[in-house]
């Protein structure tokens, strides 16, 4: 039987080599450029330093290994991946709303800091040089840096590793969902999005947990992120103009609505959920 880390310890583990991962990136960001080709160099290199290594040894110390950070049933059923993608849909207006809650929380004079946001803009500026159309390598270039690869390094860190570990310490795995989607929203590192994406990862926690599945909450996080990168190609406005436009309010009831809907959607998918990890 192979040694492993007790959870604690692995945690601890996971956290300092994360961490690490972050100061390298951080220190080979500017190396690489803010070009087209050196952001795109940057956000791979990213996100391999930042999320592979502690995945890696999370599966190497987890009694169940690769087994357990991607599920019990590693291929979705037909109907949770269904839903999943519905409820995903289906969440947006309620997202866009937590969007607009943010924007006003970040106004307020306790929490307004003119530093913050510029480092948002900053933010914002350098996702459009990112997202590019201008030929078809790029095209594919954009969907794979910008959708498919977040998704699959983070969902594997956050939801295959972190929200694990802490399920096996705390014993109570609502709690942990909570805490990942909350670490989720804060290492992103952009003050206007805490809220939204504090609520998408709640939902992809949700479909990791309940659905049995990483590759649930994977396929979801590629398809919110490809919808992002679709609203920019059908706007009309510069990249940067449409990721840095300000959220209007969107009402109450629609983004209400919208909540139930995939509220219920995601209590369909738990609905079998017998397990314990």
């Amino acid at each position: 039987m192979k040694r492993t880390l007790a959870p604690r310890t692995l945690l601890f583990v996971i956290i300092i080599v994360s961490a690490l991962g972050t100061i390298a990136a951080s220190l080979l960001a500017p190396i690489c450029g803010t070009d087209y080709r050196g952001l795109v160099l940057a956000q791979c290199l990213g996100s391999a330093l930042i999320f592979l290594p502690p995945t890696l040894i999370c599966a190497r110390h987890n009694p169940q290994g690769w087994r357990k950070i991607v599920g019990r049933k590693p291929m979705p059923t037909p109907t949770n991946l269904m839903l999943a993608l519905g409820g995903i849909v289906a969440v947006q207006p309620f997202v866009e709303w937590c969007g607009f809650f943010n924007m006003q929380i970040c106004r307020w004079p306790i929490f307004w800091s003119e530093q913050l946001m510029a480092f948002d803009e900053l933010n914002v500026r350098l996702l459009a040089t990112l997202i590019s159309f201008d030929t078809p390598l790029r095209t594919a270039a954009t969907i794979t840096v910008v959708a498919v690869m977040p998704a699959l390094f983070e969902e594997f860190f956050f939801r295959g590793a972190v929200q694990p570990t802490l399920i096996r310490i705390s014993r109570r795995p609502e709690a942990a969902l909570v805490v990942t989607a909350l670490v989720f929203a804060l290492l992103h590192a952009q003050a206007t999005g805490i809220v939204p994406r504090f609520a998408l990862g709640l939902m992809l926690g949700w479909l990791s947990y309940y659905g049995r599945s990483l590759w649930l909450a994977v396929i979801a996080h590629a398809a919110n992120n490809l919808m992002v990168v679709g609203y920019v190609y059908l706007s009309p406005l510069p990249t940067a103009e449409v990721l840095g436009s300000a959220v209007e309010n969107p009402g109450f009831w629609f983004p209400a609505l919208s909540f139930i809907l995939a509220a219920a959607m995601m209590k369909r998918v738990g609905e079998k959920a017998s397990f314990k990890f």
